[in-house]
């Protein structure tokens, strides 16, 4: 990736604004071991320093690198986020596809992931706390996806983890990778960062799939039950939530904190017609978006099951479903098991979720 010159010159203005030379010269050295006197002339002014170093990183071919570290110090500031939204490095868009294996997702549709820009500040809060799940056991390897909830609590599907929890024997570990992302033209800006379970018992709810998530009915309004949610939380081994996050995370001495999404204080169901984002990985592949403004499509009378129009794929099984201002209000779990023109994805409302852990009497806050 390489900028122009006005997109040089703008990115100029928002790094000159943004840092002063000793908190520019900590991000280089923490997230990219570079020193800033390499680079500029000691004695020139600070813009034409920033305009030198922003000119070699372009000419470098790393420059999408950069602005990654830039989001990641300052991952709320509109004049960055709405740079990064022009230059469309937020999100991938995923070519449409069809098939896989039954009762897992589909591809619904040829429409694009899109990028508004109106959408950046929440995007760039949440996407920060999804994460891929590499699971390896020994009848195989499969991913999924997952987010943060607590300081050190991921959700997915309880699918996802069910080896874990009913055959814990057979697995040989677990990742939940963060921060994995790519730039459009497919270059590494993050190969992520990879996080182990806590040790012991690590799991510390879960609420079983019901049989009709194996193989979804055609109509919605079907006998799901209460105590089958598909969805299950684990403990990670330290508290991710609490330490920076993007390139070379661990190096980096002053940052936002990476945060969590809340799942607890969730009062709204999802309603037919209304806009539908989620976040996740499918197919392994690093992070993406996709979005339907009216993407909400069914909801069954006892409201335990949503319907969707996105796109999705195997991987993204326990990924967030946001609505348009970015409040979560699903964790995705199944697709339509049709092989030929399938029409929906599906997911968990979160209030039903988070009224099975209050009924439970339990706390994410332990």
């Amino acid at each position: 990736m390489k900028l122009n010159g006005p997109q040089l010159g703008k990115l100029r203005r928002i790094v000159t604004d943004l840092y002063q030379y000793p908190e520019l010269q900590r991000t280089l050295s923490d997230r990219f071991d570079q020193q800033l006197h390499i680079w500029v002339e000691f004695n020139a002014g600070y813009e034409t320093q920033v305009q030198t170093l922003l000119q070699k990183i372009n000419n470098k071919g790393w420059i999408d690198r950069l602005i990654s570290g830039f989001q990641a110090d300052f991952p709320e500031d509109e004049a960055l986020l709405k740079f990064i939204s022009e230059l469309d490095m937020l999100i991938r868009q995923p070519a449409a596809q069809q098939g896989g294996r039954p009762g897992l997702e589909r591809v619904l549709n040829a429409a694009p992931s899109i990028n508004p820009a109106n959408f950046l500040v929440g995007l760039a809060r949440c996407k920060r706390c999804v994460c891929r799940i590499d699971i390896s056991t020994t009848e195989g390897d499969f991913s999924g996806t997952g987010f943060l909830i607590w300081k050190d609590l991921v959700i997915s599907n309880y699918h996802v983890f069910q080896e874990l929890i009913e055959t814990p024997e057979k697995v040989q570990s677990i990742l939940c990778k963060f921060d994995y992302e790519l730039s459009p033209d497919g270059n590494t800006i993050n190969p992520g960062m990879d996080v182990r379970l806590a040790a012991g018992q690590p799991v510390i709810a879960y609420s079983k799939f019901s049989p009709l998530d194996a193989d979804p009915p055609e109509n919605i309004d079907a006998a799901w039950t209460k105590g089958e949610l598909d969805y299950a939380i684990v403990r990670l081994e330290r508290a991710v939530s609490e330490e920076p996050f993007g390139i070379k995370q661990d190096q980096v001495s002053q940052a936002p904190a990476r945060g969590w999404i809340d799942i607890t204080s969730v009062t709204a169901l999802p309603k037919p017609g209304n806009p539908i984002v989620i976040l996740q990985h499918p197919d392994s592949r690093p992070l993406e978006m996709v979005i339907d403004l009216s993407g909400i499509t069914a909801l069954d009378p006892s409201a335990l099951r949503v319907r969707y129009s996105v796109n999705t794929e195997g991987g993204s099984s326990g990924s967030p479903c946001f609505d348009e201002k970015f409040g979560v209000i699903a964790l995705h779990n199944v697709g339509d098991p049709k092989q030929w023109k399938p029409t929906y994805n599906q997911g968990i409302p979160m209030v039903r979720i988070a009224e099975d852990l209050r009924n439970k009497q339990i706390s994410l806050d332990i």
